[in-house]
């Protein structure tokens, strides 16, 4: 597939094969310029680079971000071209902002001529706004360039051009101003050219992924590890010799008795460069532990994981929704959660609710089974994509837009302290991936930009509705293309 940062644009490619085509009926024309006629004009060759990445929000919002709180980024439909555009939201009025994550350009030509296009549109009532280049150098502004308009129900094409003062970054944005909560700013197909010879598109990729030093391994936003869940029907050294490298993060799952093999997985797991996120069936009932008869079981797991040489992610009885009172779920919570705090310094204490049960549908009610901002340290659910599922003999044809979780999981995180928001499971089928192929890489990507600390894949079928694994090779051409980009735990 074309790297987004040198993929032509649509008009473009239109351009250059009627270019092609000129060139070819005038070819005989210029055979027959007599050769004492004056040599005909020889114009340079310039091939034209885009220099912005993921203009087209193809990738979801990867190389995009907001620059304030109190905002929301997704990929959406409708769209200009392809398949989505960036949708940007306020949840209080006022201004919003699109922004690219690294300066699209890192040095200017100062004797080009920029051109910035991008198009824009309101879903609700006109918002004013305006597309903006701004020239960096060592961290300060130097100079602004901007093109004003009005979005209005309608796509509307907004150009800038202009030339450079100084041979600095160059920074893409484009803002809305005046927005409700009840009305989205919506801009696709952002570009820009340069008609120098000497610009280039900035390199996007970070280089080699950052580590996590934190204590508990929570990334900082915009380092965010992907993982997976392998067993059942799925081998991890045959997955990782497919990958041709270990699993950043990795999820397991345990019964109340099995806290040594538990640990020793876990210190496995850590001299390997992965991150444990382990889950446990507490040894006895929600109601039991929540009053305090399993006060000596969670200390002696406690006890356990901190002698674990690094950190572990820790969930007591996952997607809990259907199978009990969850008041009790959440009083079992508060119980044990300040018990293993206590206790390390390295677990990072997760509760993991089922995605559907907890966002889907419109759904948002983390605050009806939270257990307190003090107790958790990463919210997380687990959310599947149905879509290539069969229901009662039928396949499901909705796919997930996991972002509308991730709006949610940031949200709430931000507002209650959580040190971190994460996704413990998540699958696509094959039917999903024949339509979508792009969609876990994009799934990650989206976290990564939105601030999440963690994405987990189910490599499995076991206990499942439909095969997850990543034996497709299209999920694991996805999948791959994330983990070469992920973050990890730091080694000695």
């Amino acid at each position: 597939m074309d790297h987004p940062a040198t993929r032509p644009h649509p008009g473009r490619r239109r351009s250059a094969l009627l270019s092609s085509v000129l060139a070819t009926l005038l070819l005989p024309l210029a055979a027959v310029v007599p050769a004492w006629g004056p040599a005909p004009a020889q114009a340079a060759a310039v091939q034209e680079v885009e220099l912005v990445t993921n203009g087209g929000f193809e990738d979801g919002i990867a190389a995009w971000r907001t620059n304030r709180k109190r905002q929301t980024l997704r990929a959406t439909r409708p769209s200009v071209s392809g398949a989505s555009s960036a949708r940007l939201k306020v949840t209080v009025p006022g201004r919003t902002v699109l922004k690219n994550t690294r300066p699209s350009v890192a040095t200017a030509d100062t004797d080009a001529t920029y051109t910035l296009t991008a198009y824009v549109r309101s879903t609700g009532k006109v918002i004013p706004g305006r597309l903006r280049v701004r020239e960096v150098k060592n961290g300060t502004v130097v100079k602004r360039h901007w093109k004003r308009f009005r979005a209005g129900d309608g796509w509307k094409r907004v150009r800038l051009q202009f030339t450079p003062s100084k041979a600095a970054a160059l920074d893409v944005s484009v803002a809305g101003d005046k927005l409700g909560t009840h009305v989205a700013l919506l801009v696709d197909d952002i570009s820009m050219t340069s008609d120098g010879g000497t610009s280039a598109p900035a390199p996007q990729d970070p280089g080699t992924p950052p580590c996590i030093a934190d204590p508990m391994g929570i990334p900082a936003p915009g380092t965010t590890l992907l993982g997976a869940a392998v067993g059942g029907t799925s081998d991890i050294g045959a997955r990782e010799s497919e990958l041709g490298g270990t699993l950043p993060l990795h999820r397991t799952y345990y019964q109340g008795d099995q806290i040594d093999r538990a640990v020793r997985v876990a210190k496995e797991d850590l001299a390997l460069g992965r991150l444990p996120w382990i889950s446990f069936k507490p040894p006895m009932s929600w109601e039991s532990m929540a009053a305090g008869e399993g006060d000596a079981w969670s200390r002696q797991l406690a006890d356990a994981l901190a002698t674990v040489p690094g950190p572990v992610w820790l969930a007591i009885h996952h997607e809990p929704e259907m199978d009990g009172d969850m008041q009790l779920w959440t009083e079992m919570q508060r119980r044990v959660a300040p018990i293993i705090h206590a206790r390390t310094d390295n677990v990072a204490y997760s509760v993991i609710y089922g995605g559907w049960h907890t966002y889907a549908q419109g759904k948002d009610n983390v605050a009806t089974k939270w257990p307190g901002d003090q107790h958790v340290d990463i919210l997380a659910v687990d959310a599947y994509n149905p879509y290539g599922k069969y229901k009662n003999g039928k396949m499901i044809t909705n796919s997930l837009d996991i972002t509308t979780y991730y709006e949610k999981m940031a949200a709430w995180a931000e507002a209650h302290g959580t040190k971190g928001w994460a996704i413990g499971e998540t699958g696509q089928t094959a039917a999903s991936a024949d339509v979508d192929p792009n969609w876990i890489a994009r799934a990650y990507r989206d976290m990564r930009a939105m601030g999440g600390a963690g994405l987990n894949y189910f490599d499995s079928s076991r206990n499942s509705e439909a095969d997850w694994t990543l034996d497709y090779r299209k999920k694991f051409d996805s999948y791959e293309q994330s983990w070469s980009e992920s973050a990890r735990v730091c080694q000695d």
